[in-house]
């Protein structure tokens, strides 16, 4: 990092994260280095090394958030808008607050949609799976995911799917392109 930039103080469950990391290291190596000398507790490893794990968990919880982005849509249409899909609970912050924006947007009570649902979008109308409530709490059923009753809502589709950085279908149709089948003789 060049001497005019400062560094940022990482967000609190930056470095959560860069700590649960660096114990799962230990305790898999027997609280060992990897010269085999005994790890320091984190507050001993000096700044450098703790921005070193902080920054490599933060690699893995983005690749973590790419993957859930990628399930969060399962079709899309032709010109590579989402069209069905699910709504996880493992994307980023960011994410999952454009997620909300969205649904109310189209009048849906993003307290009222379980991690998980499912929507689907077509002929301009949204169904998303939503939780039953009965006097402001959910009705508990007896089977399912999560322990509540499920149903489905159908709106109005008013604003589109928002843009997550998922791949669209000409992305995905260019990183894994059909083969052309050779004739047979």
């Amino acid at each position: 990092m060049p001497l005019d930039e400062q560094a940022s103080d990482p967000a609190p469950e930056q470095v959560a994260d860069a700590q649960a990391a660096y114990a799962a290291y230990g305790a898999e190596t027997g609280n060992r280095n990897f010269r085999g000398e005994p790890m320091p507790e984190w507050g001993g490893l000096g700044d450098t090394i703790q921005r070193a794990w902080i920054a490599a968990a933060a690699a893995v919880r983005a690749s973590a958030e790419r993957e859930a982005l990628r399930q969060c849509v399962s079709r899309t249409d032709r010109d590579g808008q989402p069209t069905a899909g699910r709504l996880y609970g493992a994307i980023g912050e960011h994410h999952r607050e454009a997620l909300c924006e969205w649904l109310n947007a189209n009048g849906v009570d993003p307290g009222e949609v379980p991690v998980g649902a499912g929507f689907e979008i077509h002929d301009g109308q949204l169904t998303v799976e939503v939780v039953v409530q009965k006097d402001g709490c959910a009705v508990v059923a007896d089977r399912g995911f999560d322990g509540v009753l499920r149903t489905t809502r159908v709106v109005p589709l008013q604003a589109p799917f928002p843009d997550l950085g998922y791949p669209t279908q000409s992305a995905r149709t260019e990183q894994n392109p059909r083969r052309p089948q050779q004739p047979k003789e």
